[in-house]
């Protein structure tokens, strides 16, 4: 994630797992809560793990426990720690 952090040219970045499938305006509400607080520095997303028939409710918990979801970092934070 550094080497990623430190090549990055835009304005945010996005870390995700190779498997995850994030919600398709994802993007959008990120951009939105970085625009209207600029003190927002990190956020991430809930992973549901599900298949047609079901989501996995119980799973999908303790996953997120785990895991601490998706990163979005400001990548100057994310370099400095926070400072920017």
């Amino acid at each position: 994630m550094n080497a990623g952090a430190t090549a990055a040219t835009g304005e945010v970045l996005l870390f995700l797992h190779a498997d995850t499938h994030v919600p398709s305006d994802a993007v959008e509400v990120a951009a939105r809560v970085l625009q209207r607080d600029d003190r927002a520095v990190l956020g991430g997303f809930v992973s549901l793990i599900s298949v047609p028939e079901r989501t996995f409710w119980g799973l999908s918990f303790l996953n997120s426990l785990k895991t601490h979801c998706a990163a979005v970092f400001r990548p100057k934070s994310f370099l400095l720690g926070g400072d920017e």
